[in-house]
């Protein structure tokens, strides 16, 4: 993941991210408890900078986390959502 943004956010976040070649990616999004509550993306994407923005409108306030798994690597950032 390059970059999140707003965080904190409401009602949206912009997640950018890079992928050195064609690989399957997928974003999923995690509850503190660890549940997940939306996966985004799972597929087959081209290399370079591509962005995804998630409106979360069915959720409470509260910290999310956000994994991306794509291009040979994991990586999950903490995100907290106001409303």
């Amino acid at each position: 993941i390059v970059s999140i943004y707003p965080n904190p956010f409401n009602p949206a976040v912009n997640i950018n991210y890079y992928l050195d070649t064609d690989s399957f990616c997928e974003i999923s999004f995690y509850n503190s408890k660890g549940q997940l509550v939306e996966r985004k993306l799972p597929g087959l994407q081209s290399k370079g900078l591509h962005s995804l923005n998630w409106k979360p409108s069915n959720l409470s306030s509260g910290i999310y986390f956000v994994k991306f798994s794509g291009s040979n690597t994991v990586n999950t950032r903490k995100i907290l959502l106001l409303k």
